[in-house]
């Protein structure tokens, strides 16, 4: 999909993604128990032109796999999927996956995400220093550092950047807010369908 992006091959990236909402559309159609979604947000948003997911029997989405902003959070639930509980995602294989602040209208749309501590600690650093921690509401290059039974990886620079966020009762430790592809990497990293 991405090379498709980057060669400008437009017509055929649309026939993938069309196959790929004719799958899920056969899919929820065949069978009227699913009640939940593990999409990413382009696709969300073209599945949603073609059934209405609340109609269809689904009371909750799990979006991520890309970048995903607060416009989109709140047409997600205004406007595409209303009435369904809609989880935005982050997470990767050394991390899993980080949990979504409970939404609340006060954010913002905010997107705020916690860690699954203590298998992942992140840590939001200075891009130019990653030894420096920023401080809360400034900008750092998310600092991955993952610890299981199997495995251990130390302080692993990821590709993301976000704002650090004060931790909440539920998750007493810091959250990243905005979670974006690094600013130095945003012309040269082709963001597809997934």
């Amino acid at each position: 999909v991405n090379k498709l992006i980057q060669y400008g091959k437009h017509q055929e990236l649309d026939l993938y993604k069309n196959h790929v909402i004719d799958q899920a559309l056969n899919i929820l159609r065949a069978h009227d128990n699913i009640q939940c979604l593990f999409t990413t947000p382009k696709l969300l948003e073209a599945l949603s032109e073609k059934i209405s997911l609340p109609k269809a029997g689904i009371k909750g989405i799990f979006c991520g796999g890309t970048e995903m902003d607060a416009q989109f959070h709140r047409f997600a639930r205004e406007e595409l999927v209303p009435g369904v509980e809609f989880m935005p995602t982050y997470g990767n294989t050394l991390m899993g996956l980080a949990c979504c602040k409970p939404f609340d209208p006060a954010d913002n749309y905010a997107i705020i995400y916690y860690p699954p501590q203590p298998r992942a600690v992140i840590e939001l650093v200075n891009p130019d220093n990653p030894e420096e921690p920023v401080d809360y509401g400034e900008t750092g290059r998310v600092m991955l550092t993952t610890l299981t039974h199997e495995f251990f990886m130390p302080r692993f620079l990821e590709r993301d950047e976000a704002e650090r966020a004060q931790p909440i009762d539920q998750y007493p430790w810091d959250g990243v807010e905005n979670l974006r592809l690094l600013s130095e990497l945003q012309e040269s990293v082709v963001v597809g369908v997934y």
